[in-house]
């Protein structure tokens, strides 16, 4: 008598049920993962604003008081503080600068509609 041997591997079923799994689990993985990218970047802009900050303020108080470091002078600013007007994510720049009051901007490279700005007051605010 002829034994019949099993048959091995996965039934259709079987396969269409992992693939419905692995996409449920991928749909709620994703926007989380692209959530949180966003986030990080932003808060890359909010640091390097405050740092811009922090370097307008140094500038403002070694030069007695007498003005902000200007759009002519934002990449010595930068430099100083280590890091260019373009990271990759972010375009920086100094939007206006006088004697009491400066804006510097942060300019997303990927989406341009977003921004950021901080203000001589330490102030960070978004539009998008």
């Amino acid at each position: 008598m002829k034994r019949k041997t099993p048959k091995t591997g996965f039934t259709i079923i079987e396969l269409i049920l992992v693939m419905t799994i692995i996409g449920v689990l991928m749909s709620i993985a994703v926007p989380t993962y692209l959530n949180v990218r966003f986030r990080m970047v932003e808060e890359k802009a909010r640091f390097n604003l405050n740092a811009i900050y922090s370097a307008q303020k140094s500038y403002h108080w070694e030069n007695n008081s007498s003005n902000y470091a200007g759009p002519g002078q934002q990449d010595a600013l930068l430099t100083h503080v280590g890091f260019s007007t373009n990271d990759g994510d972010w375009v920086y720049a100094i939007n206006a600068a006088s004697a009491t009051t400066f804006r510097a901007q942060a300019q997303n490279s990927k989406d341009n509609s977003l921004y950021m700005y901080i203000n001589q007051n330490g102030n960070i605010t978004t539009s998008y």
